[in-house]
């Protein structure tokens, strides 16, 4: 997977950068990655007739964040390009969920008909601890979505 942008020449590349550097200034990349930013954007390239998605919108970030001390000199300048990398990340979940998970459990009886009152008796006792036993089934059966936080210190390179 790459953008398409890649497939421009340099000097269509350095023409878009430069309106870039027109129409919106230094970027910075943690605060400007964003909708508004890559409609400005997305308009710029339509007369390319491009339209880009968020790939697209990351290279040509990048490239202008890379170049951008060559753009705004004014001189003319080799376009560095960046690369294609695959990173992982994390994404932490604050959820209240309503779950049912079945452990099974084995007694000794004389009767078949005692079983649950006896495991009752030792629950109640403290005698048995649910957990103890086998799980053999979970069932989500309500989530509720509190909070979503993307853990900016797990990124990394694989």
């Amino acid at each position: 997977m790459k953008s398409v942008l890649e497939n421009l020449s340099d000097k269509v590349l350095k023409f878009i950068l430069n309106k870039m550097s027109d129409e919106i200034g230094v970027i910075n990349l943690h605060n400007d990655f964003n909708d508004s930013t890559m409609n400005i954007v997305g308009d710029m390239i339509k007369v390319f007739d491009i339209t880009i998605d968020s790939l697209d919108f990351n290279y040509i970030v990048s490239t202008y964040e890379l170049n951008y001390s060559n753009i705004i000199s004014g001189e003319d300048y080799e376009l560095i390009r960046p690369s294609i990398k695959e990173f992982e990340y994390e994404i932490d979940i604050i959820a209240t969920e309503v779950i049912r998970r079945t452990y099974q459990h084995s007694i000794y009886s004389y009767d078949e008909n005692l079983v649950i009152p006896n495991a009752k008796l030792d629950e109640w006792n403290g005698n048995l601890d649910y957990w103890e036993g086998v799980e053999i089934d979970v069932d989500h059966l309500e989530t509720e979505n509190n909070d979503l936080r993307f853990d900016e210190n797990s990124v990394s390179e694989i």
